[in-house]
């Protein structure tokens, strides 16, 4: 994992994006079957064991959603949004994207905030902000939007894809990961046994990773330009 994680990084600093990004898939391949709740053996008698994890992590959504009233035919395209901000500071967005249960990092985009709130942190107004921005674009539209936060984000979500005509199933990942909140706000806990999991984590902690790594950017250089 060190050598790929070197390899990608060089890579990425060459601006090679999609040599890079073929390398992160073999470290996400290493990882999920590397994962305590996967018996490494199954790989001796399934060479596509990896792929056929990642569909059952993404059947088992499927099921999840459909079992407490959110409606997705299918879980092609997943878009997950997080805020990062101290104060209100430096304030960012990330959208981070999982294609057939995969990252696809080069359908990343970030987010600087342009019109913070009056009272900050306001979390909500920022994400309102954030999917205006994205759903003026032409990009690909997701089967699935996931937002960081509870209740308070998810009607922002909603009240953004009322308002601008979208009908895109939208859910919330509480502080616990285990806990997905559904539009109608009910929440759902399931068992971290639950294929499902899996995926939901992965894209928890992608979008944070995103989101932090932008925000420690855009900090870095505005101490740079104040001490120059």
């Amino acid at each position: 994992l060190g050598e790929l994680e070197r390899e990608r990084n060089e890579k990425s600093k060459r601006e090679d994006f999609e040599d890079a990004q073929t390398i992160q898939r073999k470290i996400d391949m290493v990882l999920r079957i590397t994962n305590p709740l996967v018996n490494p053996f199954n790989y001796e008698v399934n060479p596509n064991l990896a792929e056929d994890l990642y569909k059952k992590d993404l059947e088992s959504l499927i099921n999840l959603l459909k079992e407490n009233g959110v409606i997705v035919k299918n879980l092609d395209r997943i878009e997950c949004y997080d805020i990062s901000n101290i104060g209100g500071e430096f304030a960012t967005g990330s959208m981070v994207v999982f294609t057939d249960g995969q990252r696809d990092s080069s359908s990343y985009r970030r987010f600087r905030i342009k019109n913070p709130p009056r009272v900050v942190p306001n979390d909500y107004e920022m994400i309102k902000e954030v999917l205006r921005r994205r759903l003026r674009n032409d990009w690909p539209l997701p089967d699935l939007i996931v937002v960081d936060g509870g209740k308070g984000q998810i009607t922002s979500a909603k009240s953004v894809l009322e308002s601008m005509g979208f009908k895109i199933p939208v859910v919330g990942l509480a502080k616990r990961e285990e806990t997905i909140i559904t539009e109608d706000l009910k929440q759902v806990r399931f068992s971290r046994k639950n294929p499902a999991f899996n995926l939901i984590r992965r894209v928890r902690d992608e979008a944070h990773r995103f989101a932090l790594n932008y925000h420690r950017k855009l900090r870095q250089k505005s101490y740079f330009l104040s001490t120059t």
